[in-house]
């Protein structure tokens, strides 16, 4: 497990989960696309509220569909967007952070198998150039090809008032 406060930006390797931390006052979006043959499995849960959210996909340059959209918050897209999703801040003085912890999952079966849980996931802090978005940038490793992106997750938190 890696926690985002210690993510380096050049990036780091660790199995699923992947803990993010940001400020529970922050709308955080969610952006997902997978670039494999194999069928592909992201679970993202928010330790604040216990809300799962889960994402799949196969094929290259497909963006995630979200399994369940009547949990997602589309407001910050305009609208139902494939492989997007906000989740809406906090407004709780006494939370000061919220958590999500990313699991990303791959299935080699044709025929709807169970789902393996990766062993090398590329994260990185993505700088912020001096401006209040926190983005990290998650990219998974299912085959030899060290390539990380057969699943790509972009997760940026916007701080209360600026989105």
């Amino acid at each position: 497990m890696l926690d985002s406060n210690s993510i380096p930006t050049e990036g780091n390797i660790a199995a699923s989960p992947v803990v993010i931390r940001f400020p529970a006052n922050a709308t955080l979006q969610v952006m997902a696309q997978t670039n494999a043959a194999w069928r592909q499995l992201v679970e993202i849960q928010d330790q604040s509220t216990g809300r799962v959210y889960i994402l799949t996909g196969q094929g290259e340059v497909v963006p995630m569909n979200l399994e369940n959209p009547e949990d997602g918050d589309f407001s910050g897209f305009g609208g139902s967007l494939p492989g997007a999703f906000s989740l809406s801040r906090i407004d709780d003085p006494n939370e000061a952070d919220r958590v999500i912890s990313v699991v990303c999952k791959y299935s080699r079966s044709e025929g709807g198998g169970g789902f393996d849980d990766y062993s090398r996931v590329r994260v990185r802090k993505m700088p912020d150039h001096g401006g209040p978005v926190q983005q990290w940038e998650l990219g998974a490793e299912d085959g030899a090809d060290d390539d990380y992106n057969d699943v790509i997750i972009h997760v940026m938190a916007f701080p209360a008032g600026m989105h």
